[in-house]
């Protein structure tokens, strides 16, 4: 089916006015009322009473059957008409102030409702179709989905969305200018809805502005602007965005479009808290950097004795550093005691390292179970030599039952991480 069958049936455009809008779905109302109130006129007049007096002996089963049905399809329509007019003056009433738009209304409705259902059992072409109806109704949620079903289209995903933006619906805001950044590119459309959906509150569009007004990409580069992205990730780090926290360290560190300051840049980058954010305090930690140069001038002693006054601070990598240092003049007991101290604050490399000496028995006894505890900690946190490692174990049984399908996921995992290893062996398994 065309999604864009009845295009020119939807509104493309939310009303100007609420009371306008009141006034006219009055008028539709009682236009409406009136004709199914005449309709039955004849059932339902008699007297001073709604009901006919002494129905059920005046008149015969059969009339007054039919009266009484009909009586309750007058209900019916009535109710039907008035439930009508209150989702309607209920979806504008949304509209006429969008900083507070809220699509739960909409997605009430029986036709989203439908859509909804057969898009989780992923009857997608049915989904559409209730999707279509929803949207001819003006259900803009349901404009939305239809944009989201064809994102990799981007001519019909911006129609829809663009539609579903008119009606104030925010995410879709946000979406199109994802779409004119990545789709179809127009990065003064991609600007100017990701504006509209930030200043209406959408905090990822806030976050996607700070990184359209720094971005280092050739379109942009006359646009940049350190300034108004300072002022969008401020905005968006005020709504606990950690991303946004992350990139305010960055502006600061790097003194970008601010004076630079390595204290405010530490605040933000502690505020975030994320591994990456943590991290980059650490490597901007003097002790850490100065352990850093000696590794590179080959003066050992003098690492160890940096990174241990930065791990006496708290500073993870150097743990880790330290563990390899050990591990390298085959102090396995030391070694272990760093690596152990860093894998438990969650540094994935230490995790790995503290695998690779249960399961080879480097200085300690061979023990697998230990060896899969690390492997898979460290693999459940994206390392992909971790992940190749479960997948040794699983083909050769080493601590495990022997298993060549879990074999494969674990290979396929950290292929996909670019582990040409676990790729080989995958085509290993394949040619068997």
């Amino acid at each position: 089916m065309d999604t864009l069958e009845h295009e020119n049936a939807v509104a493309g455009k939310a009303p100007r006015s609420i009371e306008d809008i009141k006034k006219i779905v009055f008028v539709i109302a009682l236009i409406a009322v009136s004709n199914a109130v005449f309709a039955n006129f004849s059932f339902v007049c008699n007297g001073d009473s709604l009901l006919p007096k002494k129905l059920e002996q005046t008149e015969p089963p059969d009339t007054a059957k039919s009266k009484n049905a009909s009586l309750e399809q007058l209900g019916k329509d009535i109710h039907g008409i008035l439930s009508a007019v209150s989702s309607m003056l209920a979806r504008h009433s949304m509209i006429k102030d969008t900083t507070t738009y809220d699509d739960s209304i909409e997605e009430l409705t029986y036709e989203y409702r439908k859509a909804k259902e057969a898009y989780d059992r992923g009857d997608y072409k049915t989904a559409e179709d209730w999707f279509m109806r929803a949207a001819l109704k003006g259900n803009s949620a349901a404009m939305y989905e239809l944009g989201c079903m064809h994102y990799q289209d981007g001519a019909v995903s911006i129609k829809w969305m663009t539609r579903a933006a008119e009606w104030g619906n925010v995410e879709a805001m946000s979406y199109l200018g994802w779409l004119y950044f990545m789709k179809v590119p127009n990065f003064k459309e991609s600007l100017k809805w990701y504006t509209q959906a930030a200043e209406k509150g959408d905090v990822d569009a806030m976050l996607n502005l700070g990184h359209l007004y720094s971005a280092d990409i050739p379109p942009l580069r006359k646009g940049r602007n350190y300034k108004k992205a300072r002022q969008w990730y401020e905005k968006a780090a005020e709504n606990d965005n950690k991303d946004a926290m992350y990139q305010l360290g960055r502006l600061y560190y790097h003194g970008y479009g601010v004076k630079k300051d390595k204290q405010t840049a530490v605040d933000w980058f502690s505020k975030c808290g994320t591994d990456s954010a943590l991290e980059f305090i650490e490597e901007i930690m003097p002790e850490y950097v100065e352990g850093k140069k000696a590794l590179e001038y080959e003066e050992y002693a003098a690492a160890k004795g940096w990174f241990e006054k930065a791990a006496k601070r708290g500073s993870v990598l150097s743990m880790f550093e330290l563990g390899v240092l050990y591990h390298v003049e085959q102090d396995f007991d030391t070694s272990i005691k760093w690596y152990t101290k860093a894998a438990k604050k969650g540094n994935t490399q230490a995790m790995n390292l503290l695998g690779h000496l249960y399961y080879f028995g480097d200085g300690v006894g061979e023990d697998f179970r230990q060896a899969r505890k690390w492997y898979t900690k460290s693999a459940s946190k994206g390392n992909p030599n971790a992940m190749f490692q479960l997948g040794n174990m699983y083909y050769y049984g080493h601590g495990v039952e022997k298993d060549l399908a879990q074999a494969r996921q674990w290979y396929e995992k950290a292929a996909e991480k670019g582990n040409k290893s676990a790729q080989e062996s995958i085509e290993y398994l394949d040619n068997q």
